[in-house]
């Protein structure tokens, strides 16, 4: 039987956490979802391709950062997929830019107060972290 391309998506999310306990969030513009809000680098993970692959591959394509070693904390189901999120504490290169034409900047904030605008589901993936609760169903 043929692969074809799944109605549902995997989505994967990567969380850059440095040393100071702040995450890696970027502000999307012009793509036409969540337009104004932060979120970390991710995206839909390729057909065939390893989420923990696609993590690492988002990462590098958003923020020019190389992850060295990541983990997946946590998975949550919306209307029309699941979210895998990860974490990274031990990365190569100085975060930047990469794809202006879909973010507007990128920033760290404290992972406990996370900015007003963060996608809506950012804060429930941190309070996943925090509390090591691995799934949360997530339909806003």
């Amino acid at each position: 039987m043929p692969v074809t391309k799944s109605l549902h998506r995997i989505v994967v999310h990567l969380f850059l956490i440095d040393s100071f306990h702040r995450v890696l969030l970027l502000e999307r513009s012009r793509t036409g979802h969540m337009d104004g809000f932060w979120a970390p680098p991710g995206g839909h993970v390729r057909l065939g391709e390893r989420p923990s692959v696609a993590a690492s591959r988002e990462l590098e394509e958003e923020t020019g950062v190389i992850a060295r070693g990541l983990e997946p904390f946590a998975a949550m189901p919306f209307e029309l997929g699941v979210d895998l999120l990860f974490e990274c504490f031990d990365w190569v290169g100085m975060p930047a830019l990469q794809e202006p034409e879909s973010f507007r900047q990128l920033d760290w904030f404290d992972m406990h107060t996370p900015p007003v605008k963060a996608a809506p589901w950012v804060k429930t993936a941190l309070d996943l972290r925090r509390d090591g609760t691995w799934y949360r169903e997530f339909f806003a």
